[in-house]
């Protein structure tokens, strides 16, 4: 975690970019699930740029595990929508995170046309196996379909993310976390895979410590 942290600091003194700086600052705390610390950024974040979609998707229901928030959720999950609805443009990647701040707000029609954008948005992107994020879009699926209750799909795309080398931080967090899985928290065999991309991440990381240890970077 500290290695990384120091990454970023140096980055904003290369960079002199404060948005992409408290970006990276909250998705660190977020990934190591210091949840609290993590909407701080977020917060500073919004203070520099109002409608950063990634700051209130966050800050939103759409992410947000912390038990109280839902008040504080309410706040930010009332600002997308109404960016949405002014015609605003944001990440399709998030179009799934869009959809579960509407479902929120009992708007299931709108919900419903989110989520099946980021359906088709994932399909395209496996298929053409171009993208670098194609696990991501898997674990995009896996939340899409878990939320709406289709557990045969969602374990088909878990399934396809079980041949993974290693899994991201991030990755990992948000499998213990994300409201999008909370039908499937207990299954079994969403259980069964965390504990393998824990085993794998656990290796990974040993791995590469011993790696930055031998250049003396730790």
């Amino acid at each position: 975690y500290y290695v990384p942290f120091a990454f970023v600091v140096e980055k904003l003194k290369l960079d002199d970019d404060s948005v992409r700086y408290y970006r990276d600052l909250a998705w660190l705390e977020w990934t190591s699930a210091n949840f609290e610390s993590a909407n701080g950024w977020w917060l500073k974040l919004l203070a520099l740029d109002a409608n950063n979609w990634n700051a209130l998707t966050y800050l939103s229901g759409a992410y947000n595990p912390i038990v109280g928030e839902r008040e504080i959720a309410k706040k930010f999950e009332k600002k997308v929508v109404e960016l949405v609805r002014s015609g605003k443009d944001f990440p399709v990647f998030l179009s799934y995170r869009i959809a579960y701040v509407f479902w929120q707000g009992k708007d299931i029609a709108t919900a419903r046309y989110y989520f099946d954008k980021q359906i088709k948005f994932c399909l395209k992107e496996i298929e053409l196996n171009s993208s670098y994020f194609v696990s991501e879009r898997h674990f995009e699926l896996v939340c899409v379909y878990s939320f709406l209750k289709d557990y045969d799909k969602a374990f088909l795309h878990l399934k396809n993310l079980e041949g993974e080398r290693f899994y991201r931080t991030g990755m990992l967090t948000r499998f213990k976390y994300d409201p999008l899985l909370d039908n499937i928290r207990d299954d079994p065999r969403l259980r069964a895979f965390q504990r393998q991309a824990e085993e794998k991440y656990q290796k990974e990381h040993d791995l590469v410590r011993t790696m930055l240890a031998g250049r003396e970077l730790l």
